[in-house]
């Protein structure tokens, strides 16, 4: 999986049968929103951890749009 950063909105898409890990900057990851929802209802993308001032998720084939509040 390809590891992408993202810095506060970002709007981005995956092929079909791909994954990927995504880094959004966040204080906490309740403060990441992927296309307007809690990212924890959003199917397709999953939290594996935080990791140096990010949240970092698995993202699956699909077009999403990210935003954190910090």
């Amino acid at each position: 999986m390809k590891r992408i950063p993202i810095i506060g909105l970002m709007i981005y898409g995956f092929l079909a049968a791909s994954a990927s890990l995504s880094s959004i900057p966040s204080a906490q990851a309740a403060g990441v929103t992927a296309s307007g929802k809690p990212t924890d209802t959003v199917d397709g993308v999953k939290f594996l951890r935080m990791e140096d001032g990010a949240a970092v998720y698995e993202v699956g084939s699909g077009c999403y749009q990210f935003c954190s509040g910090k």
